[in-house]
């Protein structure tokens, strides 16, 4: 049974040196077609005698035009990809043959040239492999269906980035480009490729006219502050919004201009990441055993992650969840050698409060850096439940850090809170708590280097509202707000996770390094944008027509409008950009000890009251006796 194969297929089916082929007999075909033509246009229809006598003319503009155009490097081009600049060299190939031809028929009087043939035959060969070039771009992207049911997009920005990013669009199958937004009014009108330039004022006509209009952002060395703004800009338009990869990574090779993708949240923070110290890693991690408690969750895997890239010796990884051990395994094997995994990292089923347990594994292990991620942090869970918060995050705090100095640890490093300072509710408390206790510990040692490090939200962790918001979009709404004027801090949790690490090498005992977080962000601001950027509209007293409706449900027990980052003003720079530290008081070993009894017996004697009673009187700014 035999299938029958289309032209088309054929066509496609055909190899590069194939293509390249079927082209160069293509043009040879269009060179003898313009002589023949400028003859005629000449002197009329030749005679079989008169086209014998000049078969040596047309096998010399045939071989002459295709040697010329090869050495231009015409037929590298793809026909896909036809420019101006690929015109300009058959332009220069067609010339250069009808002087060839021009001065064969001057050489040899005996060849039946009129002077104006290679001028009509540079006319025509221009236009027939021209044509034939246009002819074949509009049928190659008509058989693989480029722009058919294909998205429309404009492109924000008519730089050069935004020119390369037009002629790969030209080509793609999954876009259109449809035109060009600048905020430059005097190029308002004008058209580049065909595509007009519009400014803000035009979009709203775009959008009636196309459904769901895509806007890509194409402006080479872009800061986040005015990407930031640019969005901010496009919110109130019914638009999808998109980016291409920064230049700087299209130029290192780690991205190219059609790598387009949905802008995300770290787009819009407004802060402008600084890259990793090597050396602050280097001399971190570089050839140590780092342990990592509550390395299953968002900051601790994070952690994890960014120091098995640095070459430690081993990794200890302690978590009270084995579900989020076994994720991070899974995590750490899809993205690192799985021989690294299985040698030098240990996943450990281990509650902080367990003593006994966290004694044997430092002195089997015997780490040499200690990043103590674990927490309790949900203010609502551990506001119902203040033991608990006291358990792990004030005596499993104590417990750990007590064993590493016991157990001659190098470094050991708490990660904490901006809801620490001037807390209003028991987990910030119960985290402040737990910087005095590291406090403390430093005036018992000198081989452990004891540090903290506080900052705020995280984009996408456990305890963070994007999560919240992310499912309650998906589920069309309400997205919750508590308050209209609530305030928070945000950074990526790889930014995060490398100053956390970094800070560890700028220790020098007792030290609250306080993590640059830039400027806080209001949280319905943050959720229009979230609705935005899924594609949807907000519905609140500035839209009432929105799709997804934002409502606000009250402050939460124990939750503040805005949250600080430090106690005093006392706040210093350091040799890192991003990390400061803060000048804060502490307590005494001593009392410290007393207060950690008074703990544990309240904790036995399951006593909420007194227990909330004793964190009033440790931390400043929390206030509830009963």
């Amino acid at each position: 049974m035999s299938t029958k194969i289309s032209l088309k297929e054929t066509l496609l089916g055909l190899n590069r040196f194939q293509k390249r082929s079927v082209l160069m007999v293509n043009d040879a075909i269009m060179a003898l077609a313009a002589l023949w033509i400028a003859y005629f246009l000449r002197v009329g229809p030749l005679s079989g005698l008169q086209l014998t006598q000049l078969s040596q003319v047309f096998v010399l503009a045939c071989i002459t035009c295709i040697a010329i155009l090869w050495t231009f490097g015409f037929y590298n081009n793809l026909l896909r990809d036809l420019e101006i600049r690929i015109l300009n060299a058959l332009a220069a190939g067609v010339i250069i043959t009808s002087i060839v031809i021009a001065a064969y028929g001057f050489f040899d009087p005996d060849v039946f040239l009129p002077r104006s043939v290679p001028i009509i035959f540079a006319i025509v060969v221009f236009l027939l492999i021209g044509g034939s070039r246009v002819f074949g771009r509009w049928y190659y992207r008509r058989a693989v269906g480029i722009h058919k049911n294909s998205q429309p997009i404009l492109i924000y920005g008519v730089g050069e980035t935004g020119r390369n990013a037009a002629s790969v669009l030209d080509n793609s199958r999954e876009f259109r480009l449809v035109g060009f937004l600048d905020d430059d009014k005097s190029l308002h009108g004008t058209r580049i490729k065909g595509r007009r330039i519009i400014g803000l004022k035009g979009l709203p006509k775009l959008t009636k006219r196309y459904q769901k209009l895509r806007i890509l952002i194409c402006i080479a060395n872009l800061e986040s502050q005015q990407r930031r703004k640019i969005i901010e800009n496009l919110q109130s338009h019914d638009v999808q919004i998109l980016t291409i990869p920064p230049l700087s990574e299209v130029v290192a090779g780690r991205a190219s201009f059609d790598d387009i993708k949905e802008v995300k949240l770290q787009d819009l923070l407004g802060r402008e990441q600084v890259p990793p110290i090597q050396k602050f890693f280097q001399d971190a991690i570089y050839k140590k055993t780092v342990l990592i408690s509550g390395g299953g969750g968002s900051i601790g895997s994070e952690i994890c992650m960014q120091i098995a890239a640095n070459e430690p010796k081993k990794i200890i990884v302690l978590d009270n969840s084995e579900f989020a051990l076994y994720a991070l395994e899974q995590k750490m094997l899809k993205h690192l050698p799985a021989s690294f995994v299985n040698t030098n990292v240990v996943f450990l089923l281990c509650n902080i409060l367990d003593e006994k347990a966290l004694a044997a594994i430092f002195r089997e292990h015997k780490p040499d850096v200690v990043y103590h991620a674990a927490a309790y942090k949900h203010v609502p869970i551990v506001e119902r439940q203040p033991l608990k918060g006291v358990e792990n995050n004030i005596l499993g705090t104590y417990r750990i850090g007590k064993i590493s100095a016991q157990e001659n640890v190098k470094h050991f490093t708490l990660v904490s809170t901006d809801k620490a300072v001037r807390p209003t509710n028991v987990m910030g408390a119960t985290k402040r708590v737990a910087e005095l206790v590291i406090q403390a510990l430093q005036q018992e040692t000198k081989k452990t280097t004891f540090s903290i490090v506080r900052f705020g939200n995280v984009l996408g962790s456990s305890g963070s509202v994007i999560p919240l918001f992310q499912r309650q979009i998906a589920a069309g709404g309400p997205v919750t707000v508590t308050h209209p004027e609530v305030t928070r801090y945000f950074m990526t949790i790889p930014e995060a996770a490398q100053l956390v690490i970094q800070s560890s090498f700028l220790a020098n005992g007792a030290d609250v390094y306080v993590l640059d977080m830039g400027e806080p962000i209001l949280i319905r601001k943050l959720a229009r944008l979230m609705i935005q950027l899924s594609g949807k509209t907000a519905r609140d007293a500035e839209n009432p027509g929105g799709e997804i409706e934002i409502k606000f449900t009250g402050l939460r027990p124990g939750e503040k409008l805005f949250e600080e980052l430090h106690l005093t003003d006392k706040v210093e720079g350091t040799i890192h950009p991003k990390i400061l530290v803060a000048n804060e008081k502490s307590i005494s070993a001593k009392a410290m000890h007393g207060h950690i009894r008074q703990f544990e017996k309240l904790a036995n004697a399951d006593d909420d009251k007194k227990t909330l009673a004793l964190l009033s009187d440790l931390v400043d700014g929390f206030e509830r006796k009963s």
